[in-house]
């Protein structure tokens, strides 16, 4: 599930009511699991998009829009985090002083495939690698 975190005004979401807080639970009628379900399944001049709102009620939006087009929402989406304790970690060896998110700690196989983060691959679920190979996300920065 997506937690909705800001709508842009004037955009999609905006038009179709849509909150903060509100949460997309499913995309044409696949669980939304996270950003990589949100892109693939949002690209297309069709859509639905299945929402819990806020106050709990379940709504489906049938959408039609421009191919590429963005739904105009910005998205709650936590990294997963490294659990590793390496004593050659280059964010702990990070100089203090840098910007607050040059010492997260993440290990996300979807910020490796969406904007190049580095990972280790030791925090992989089974169907982590399952996903990773049936829908060749790829490349990965290990």
């Amino acid at each position: 599930m997506l937690k909705i975190k800001d709508v842009t005004p004037g955009g999609i979401g905006h038009e179709l009511g849509l909150q903060p807080g509100d949460t997309i639970v499913s995309l044409n009628g696949v669980k939304a699991r996270d950003i990589i379900d949100y892109f693939f399944q949002c690209t297309g001049e069709e859509v639905t998009v299945g929402v819990k709102t806020a106050s709990g009620r379940f709504i489906d939006f049938e959408i039609e829009k421009e191919y590429e087009e963005d739904l105009g929402l910005e998205l709650d989406i936590p990294a997963r985090k490294c659990h590793n304790k390496c004593i050659f970690c280059f964010i702990d060896q990070q100089p203090p002083g840098l910007r607050r998110t040059l010492y997260i700690k993440d290990d996300d196989y979807r910020l490796s495939f969406l904007e190049g983060n580095y990972i280790t691959l030791t925090n992989l679920l089974t169907g982590d690698i399952e996903r990773i190979i049936e829908e060749k996300l790829s490349p990965l920065y290990i």
